[in-house]
C-alpha cells in the first residue's frame, strides 16, 4: 500500500463527510445567520478533498499498472467526484443568475445525486479494500 492509497483512503471519506455537514447545514441551520458561509465552506473543502482523492486513485491505479474504471466503484466515484464540481459551481451561479430558482434546482438535485454517488462509492470502496466482505 503506497502513499497515494493513503491520500485517497483518507480524502474521500473526509470529502464525504463535508459533504454531509453541508447538507446537514441547510437543513438544521438554515435559520441561524452562519448558516450560509458554512455551507459553502463545507462545499468547497468536500470539493477539494473529493477532487485530492480521485487524483490519488488515479496515481494510485497508474503506479500499480491497473485498469482504470474497472470496476463500479471506480465509476461512482468519479462520477461523484464530476457532479461536486459541478454542484459547487451551480452553488455559486445561484447569485449571479437571472433565474435563481432554476439554479437553486439544479444545485440541489446535483447535491443529492452526489451524496447517493458518493455513499455508494464509499460502501463499494469498503468492499474492493477489503474492509467490508462482497457477496
Amino acid at each position: 500500500m503506497g502513499l497515494f492509497y493513503y491520500v485517497h483512503l483518507f480524502s474521500m471519506p473526509l470529502g464525504f463527510l463535508l459533504l454531509a455537514a453541508g447538507v446537514v447545514t441547510v437543513r438544521y441551520f438554515r435559520k441561524m445567520l452562519w448558516w450560509f458561509r458554512l455551507h459553502k465552506m463545507l462545499g468547497v473543502l468536500a470539493t477539494i478533498f473529493f477532487g485530492a482523492g480521485g487524483i490519488a486513485a488515479v496515481l494510485m491505479v497508474y503506479a500499480a499498472g491497473g485498469d482504470h474504471f474497472a470496476v463500479p466503484h471506480t465509476w461512482m466515484g468519479g462520477a461523484a467526484i464530476v457532479l461536486m464540481i459541478g454542484t459547487l459551481m451551480a452553488g455559486f451561479a445561484q447569485t449571479r443568475v437571472v433565474n435563481k430558482k432554476r439554479m437553486r434546482l439544479v444545485h440541489r438535485s446535483l447535491g443529492r445525486t452526489v451524496a447517493v454517488l458518493a455513499l455508494g462509492a464509499v460502501i463499494t470502496g469498503a468492499m474492493v479494500a477489503g474492509i467490508i466482505p462482497s457477496p
